[in-house]
């Protein structure tokens, strides 16, 4: 039987799959650059004197399903919001995954409190059966990374989180579509009656087991942060 001869790889001197470029990150629509022009002539460029702040907070609660939405200035921004909103501070310890972007870990540090280090499976996602190892006393909250358009497992994060008592903080840059769709499918009440989201540009999502629920997600140009009462 002939066998069949393998090409060798490009990296080997092989022929190249892809020869043209790779498109750079972030990207915009063309209309974003009207509407930016827009309000630079308008003179109307700060939060309180234009209207295009509350516009996108009131059309991004919308979206998300809660009440509320308030304009930070990206995602790294609005998990140092969450964190800070949930009592987060010095003293305090603060469950992160081992496998993201430096934010996801160092909005604990910007809050005061430590970050502890949770390993990840093999889908790069925060592993539920490795979070009660790393529950110390000063435990006080979890953030949960949805990567590369994954949602994490949060039935089993969520039931973790009730039982100890701690607050959940998921970060949505990279899938926030897919996290929403998730959290408006989830039982949004929890054991003290209280749930909402948060939103950002690197994205967070968050919620609480205890008072709260949060979550972040990204939009092109902005982050929110959103709550809601259940």
């Amino acid at each position: 039987m002939a066998t069949k001869k393998v090409e060798k790889l490009a990296i080997d001197g092989g022929k190249k799959v892809w020869t043209k470029g790779f498109p750079a990150w972030p990207q915009f629509d063309k209309k974003t650059d009207k509407k930016v022009l827009d309000i630079l002539h308008s003179g109307k460029v700060n939060y309180w004197t234009g209207p295009i702040g509350m516009q996108f907070e009131e059309a991004w609660a919308k979206w998300l399903g809660v009440k509320n939405a308030v304009s930070v200035s990206n995602g790294t921004a609005a998990l140092h919001v969450a964190l800070t909103a949930l009592g987060v501070g010095a003293g305090d310890e603060v469950i992160c995954t081992s496998y993201s972007f430096i934010a996801s870990s160092f909005c604990a540090l910007q809050a005061g409190a430590l970050p502890v280090f949770c390993d990840v499976g093999t889908d790069h996602l925060l592993d539920p059966k490795k979070i009660e190892a790393c529950i110390t006393s000063r435990t006080k909250a979890i953030v949960v990374v949805h990567l590369y358009g994954m949602v994490a497992d949060m039935d089993p994060i969520m039931k973790i989180a009730k039982k100890h008592k701690l607050y959940v903080v998921e970060d949505c840059a990279q899938c926030f579509r897919a996290a929403r769709a998730a959290w408006s499918a989830a039982t949004t009440t929890t054991s003290r009656g209280r749930s909402a989201p948060c939103v950002t540009t690197a994205t967070t999502c968050a919620r609480s087991s205890t008072s709260s629920r949060w979550r972040a997600s990204s939009s092109t140009s902005t982050a929110a942060w959103a709550t809601t009462s259940a």
